[in-house]
């Protein structure tokens, strides 16, 4: 089982009266946005702590688009807003950021964290768990002091671009899954690239202002692979072309062998 199956089933609810795991799940992976029936805003907010950090941010009611007179999947169906709608729109307002910097970093196993991240006591918002398999160099110089701000200045599916303005030595939390062929420069200087909260991605920077680029970069031997099936390919297409385009190539083409008659013995 890969590591975010596990998260995954670490944080899967164990009733279906039970919320509190799933809003832990939604705040540690930066889940801010829920389509829900509306009846679940009040729910969440008496149940999950701290309170009232869901609120509706629109309702609608789903209905059929126009001419459709027989629903057969969703495709024949639409929403329209209306504020006193059966769904709605939520917003998990305690939710983590993208991106944010922490001045307080724990070093800690995979077992560990996973049984820290699901305590109600832990406060992912101020404590980052990095990995000990990618350890941060250096221990918190001040925990209790405020790391500063970090904004993403470009987004792409593989490649982001963010500013950082550390005010202490601080761990860099992007919040997306951390995975093979990632990695980080620091003011264009490669860096490691640390597994924070058991899946996501992190990188430490020193107190100042700082350019980080998170970048996709899959081994070149995948191209070499994918450069050689596709002339591979080519060339068999033209031998098959070539083959049916030489003279005599088709078999129905090929002149009938005759065979001789018998010849007849004179009595």
């Amino acid at each position: 089982m890969n590591r975010f199956s596990i998260f995954l089933g670490d944080f899967s609810p164990r009733t279906q009266q039970d919320l509190t795991s799933t809003a832990r799940m939604w705040r540690l992976t930066n889940t801010r946005y829920i389509l829900a029936d509306a009846n679940l805003t009040p729910v969440l907010n008496q149940v999950i702590d701290p309170p009232n950090s869901f609120r509706d941010v629109m309702r609608v009611d789903l209905t059929t688009k126009p001419g459709v007179t027989q629903i057969e999947d969703a495709g024949d169906l639409t929403v329209v807003s209306n504020e006193n709608g059966h769904i709605a729109l939520i917003e998990y307002t305690d939710a983590l950021p993208r991106a944010k910097l922490f001045s307080n970093w724990q070093v800690v196993d995979d077992t560990t964290a996973l049984q820290k991240l699901a305590a109600l006591d832990f406060d992912p918002g101020k404590t980052l768990l990095v990995a000990t398999n990618t350890p941060v160099g250096q221990s918190p110089t001040q925990p209790e002091a405020d790391p500063g701000t970090v904004t993403i200045s470009n987004y792409h599916s593989k490649y982001i671009k963010l500013q950082a303005d550390a005010k202490t030595p601080a761990v860099l939390l992007f919040n997306e899954r951390i995975g093979e062929h990632w990695n980080v420069w620091v003011d264009a200087k490669p860096s490691a690239i640390l597994r924070c909260n058991y899946i996501m991605r992190g990188v430490f920077v020193p107190q100042g202002q700082h350019t980080v680029e998170f970048r996709y970069q899959p081994p070149l031997s995948w191209l070499y692979v994918s450069g050689s099936a596709l002339a591979l390919g080519v060339v068999l297409a033209g031998y098959v072309a070539f083959s049916r385009s030489r003279p005599g190539a088709d078999s129905s083409d090929a002149p009938e062998k005759t065979v001789p008659a018998p010849s007849r013995k004179s009595a």
